[in-house]
Parts: structure tokens; C-alpha cells; sequence
């Protein structure tokens, strides 16, 4: 395997892995709307929402292989990982 072969394998991996986040995430927000506690949920429903928007936005950004993928991705790591989300 090249070292370019290698790198896209690596890309393909992780814009798997955020499409698979933004469905998740999506889910848990219109859980969370459609439960009896909404407003208490408030915060993660914004979490969610945000890391959704985030792993789309980075799988487009690796998809065309943009130069600004990385700092993006970082940005949506932090996203990801706030403890807003379950």
C-alpha cells in the first residue's frame, strides 16, 4: 500500500466515522425533543446539533480534501467531545 493509498484509506475511515456521529447525534436530538422533558434536555439537544453540523461539515471538507480539513476536524473533536453530550 502507498503512502497515498494509505492517507485516503485513513480520510475514507474518518468520514465514515463522522457521518455515523452526525446520525447519531441526530438521533438523540429528536429523542430528546420527542421526550417529556425537553427544556431540561435543552443543552444537549445544542450539543447534538452542533456536532452533527460539525462531522457533516468535515466529511465534505475531507471528501474534496481541503487543506483547512485538519483544523476543522479539531474544532469538531472539541465539539464532539463536550459534556453536554451523553
Amino acid at each position: 500500500m502507498t503512502t497515498t493509498q494509505s492517507r485516503n484509506s485513513q480520510l475514507e475511515a474518518c468520514i465514515e466515522a463522522c457521518l455515523k456521529c452526525l446520525q447519531d447525534c441526530e438521533f438523540c436530538a429528536t429523542a430528546c425533543l420527542d421526550g417529556d422533558m425537553v427544556q431540561m434536555m435543552a443543552n444537549c439537544i445544542k450539543a447534538c446539533r452542533d456536532c452533527a453540523d460539525l462531522c457533516a461539515l468535515c466529511a465534505r471538507f475531507m471528501s474534496r480534501t481541503s487543506d483547512l480539513h485538519m483544523q476543522l476536524c479539531a474544532v469538531c473533536a472539541d465539539a464532539c467531545d463536550s459534556e453536554a453530550l451523553p
